[in-house]
């Protein structure tokens, strides 16, 4: 019983914990391209200005953690896949060896690229005219349409569960910053 109660407690810490604490737990995997991408998005779909760059950086760490767990199991996926190819078989020891090693050989290639927002700063331009307000201006309803936009932008299917997390990781880490 006392087990069932903590990994509970973990479960709901590890789904509502602010992606900016995971992050610096393991390698991000986004590279410059897909940063470009996430700064874009956050610029333009969210509405968050560059002057604002902790709320912009929150958006842009929030993103690219969702990107990276993708792209981490774009990874395991391949892995997997060529491990196959070589006629092993899942299951056994020698399959989860292959796997384990060819994740490690993917993520040592993987060209990562650091998230500071820098330059020059993206226009601000909406999906819609009728939503011209920055993102702490907005409604509830367009906050968690901007957010879904946001996450489907970076390629996050709207039919995984993936895509429930990226939309609320991203406005608990928004949210967390407004209440600063």
């Amino acid at each position: 019983m006392k087990i069932s109660v903590v990994m509970t407690s973990l479960a709901v810490a590890a789904f509502v914990a602010p992606s900016t604490c995971v992050a610096q737990m393991h390698k991000q995997f986004v590279n410059s391209e897909q940063v470009n991408l996430i700064r874009s998005t956050c610029q333009t779909v969210m509405g968050i200005g560059y002057q604002n760059s902790v709320v912009l950086e929150a958006c842009m760490q929030s993103l690219a953690d969702t990107l990276s767990a993708k792209n981490e199991g774009d990874m395991t996926s391949r892995a997997n896949k060529d491990c196959t190819q070589q006629g092993l078989s899942r299951g056994t020891p020698a399959f989860s060896t292959c796997v384990i090693k060819g994740q490690k050989a993917y993520a040592a290639s993987w060209p990562s690229a650091p998230l500071t927002p820098t330059g020059p700063a993206a226009p601000l331009t909406f999906h819609s005219q009728q939503e011209p307000e920055g993102y702490y201006g907005a409604s509830f309803d367009t906050k968690r349409h901007r957010e879904q936009l946001s996450c489907a932008q970076i390629g996050i299917g709207a039919a995984s569960p993936a895509f429930g997390h990226c939309v609320n990781n991203l406005d608990a880490s928004l949210d967390t910053i407004r209440q600063r």
